[in-house]
């Protein structure tokens, strides 16, 4: 445990320094911590951040953030307040390395309200995306929502996913 926070910490440091303005050190941080299953040390840093101040680049980056802390803390993010605004930057920036990781969550809000036609296609764009990129993790995650979505009605198709 201790080796884990030390490791963390060095990350963050490392983080802040090397990020050179390209985006918010306190969200890059936040985005390591929540991708290490560490949440809710994520949400404490994104809960101290005045989004006011924030460009929209960043906005967006943290809404995304903040999106992911709340569902890897156990929270279901049923409201699009926050997914909406990051689905909405990074929808028109396939390119950008969190582009599948925002497609993967907006997928995820219309799962949980019955919008499974809307999250197929999220979740397929996600893991084509993350497959490009070789971001296993976001791509495994949406590969196990397709198979979800698609044992009911598609099982072939759902056993392949999965």
């Amino acid at each position: 445990m201790r080796k884990t926070t030390i490791s963390l910490i060095l990350l963050s440091i490392i983080l802040m320094v090397s990020c050179n303005g390209k985006h918010d050190a306190r969200i890059s941080t936040a985005l390591s911590l929540a991708d290490s299953d560490m949440a809710d040390s994520a949400l404490n840093i994104l809960n101290k951040i005045d989004r006011d101040e924030l460009p929209n680049s960043d906005d967006a980056m943290y809404c995304l953030v903040y999106t992911m802390a709340q569902d890897k803390s156990g929270l279901d993010v049923d409201n699009d307040s926050l997914i909406r605004e990051a689905y909405d930057w990074y929808g028109k920036k396939p390119t950008d390395t969190l582009y599948a990781k925002c497609m993967y969550y907006m997928g995820k809000y219309y799962a949980l309200n019955d919008s499974s036609e809307k999250a197929l296609m999220c979740f397929n764009i996600a893991f084509k995306a993350a497959e490009t990129r070789n971001d296993y993790s976001t791509q495994c995650l949406a590969l196990q929502q397709l198979s979800l979505i698609l044992r009911d009605y598609d099982t072939k198709k759902a056993i392949a996913y999965a």
